[in-house]
């Protein structure tokens, strides 16, 4: 026998918009950022910054970009899913009303 499923979709639209926010955050930490921060260390001299500059062309990669895109288009699918459980949602109610 099916349980019924519960969604608060309040929760759900919070959680989502807290996606939305994280992925704001990051994004700018994508692409120029790196090369601009990696850029600062020419002429410095310390035994640290050859680690720093490998650490900074490791993170210069796509992954960051790649990440940021899927994450956007998640949360996009999502909040189409939570739109169309609204309207079903609605939909029930008024031929429950009727």
């Amino acid at each position: 026998m099916a349980e019924n499923i519960k969604v608060n979709i309040e929760q759900a639209n919070e959680a989502l918009s807290d996606l939305k926010k994280a992925i704001e955050t990051f994004e700018p930490y994508t692409g120029s950022f790196l090369k601009n921060s990696s850029d600062k260390f020419k002429g410095f001299n310390s035994d640290f910054i050859e680690s720093y500059k490998r650490l900074f062309d490791v993170l210069r990669n796509d992954s960051g970009k790649k990440l940021i895109a899927n994450l956007n288009e998640y949360h996009t699918k999502m909040a189409e899913s939570f739109r169309g459980i609204e309207e079903l949602d609605e939909e029930i109610s008024s031929k429950m009303e009727e």
